[in-house]
């Protein structure tokens, strides 16, 4: 929903928020999978290194000066 897949992109197991039983269904796959949750994780720290406050910052002033 909304940005999650441009945040989380492959760090992540998407479902669908209003269906419980597919939370429960991937919540499980992951705990029960400890090379899933390794792989999660790795990837998740890759995609952390496209954002940052100091680039956000400079793009949020780029924007007020191209108004």
């Amino acid at each position: 929903a909304g940005s999650l897949p441009e945040v989380g992109s492959t760090g992540c197991v998407y479902f669908d928020p209003a269906k419980t039983q597919e939370m429960i269904s991937v919540i499980k796959k992951i705990l029960d999978s400890p090379a899933l949750a390794d792989q999660l994780v790795s990837e998740g720290l890759k995609n952390r290194s496209k954002f940052s406050w100091n680039k956000t910052a400079r793009q949020t002033l780029k924007s007020y000066l191209e108004i």
